[in-house]
């Protein structure tokens, strides 16, 4: 399994075998740079680590878990539209997706409200550190958005 945390100032992800993430990282972009060159990046290196969970898993087809942004109704909820931050995610999922030739079957897209709620970013590194513990969350060196990424992972495996 291949999970992302996508974003526009810094995308998360974690590969899987079994039930243990055995790599996670972050792919940050130069802020100067234009947003099609930071995409191209962004997948550039999702589809490298891609790729080694495809040759340490030896399958072709992990499947994938991606976050995806919810649209608020609120004022405060559609900054995301507004800014344009929401089309870019959107667009960065969709690209990766399709650079992987993902099947349908294959790719599984969630919102936060699904797999964590409105629980803060403190209380789910918490609970993550408590079901991997700290040991291997160290030897992965999970930071910033690579702790949703493996969050995801847990949700889907049912776990958090």
């Amino acid at each position: 399994m291949f999970t992302i945390d996508p974003g526009v100032q810094g995308t998360g992800w974690a590969s899987w075998v079994g039930k243990t993430p055995v790599a996670a990282g972050i792919v940050e972009t130069a802020a100067d740079e234009g947003w099609e060159l930071r995409l191209y990046d962004v997948v550039t290196a999702l589809m490298a680590a891609y790729r080694d969970l495809q040759r340490v898993s030896q399958n072709d087809h992990p499947a994938i878990v991606c976050e995806m942004m919810e649209f608020y109704g609120t004022g405060g909820g559609s900054a995301p539209w507004a800014t344009g931050d929401l089309q870019r995610i959107l667009v960065l999922s969709g690209w990766f997706c399709g650079r992987v030739h993902a099947r349908a079957e294959d790719v599984v897209f969630v919102r936060p409200s699904e797999w964590k709620g409105q629980l803060p970013k403190r209380v789910v590194q918490q609970r993550i550190t408590a079901l991997l513990g700290e040991e291997l969350c160290d030897h992965l060196e999970v930071k910033s958005h690579a702790w949703d990424a493996i969050g995801i992972g847990l949700w889907r495996l049912g776990k958090l």
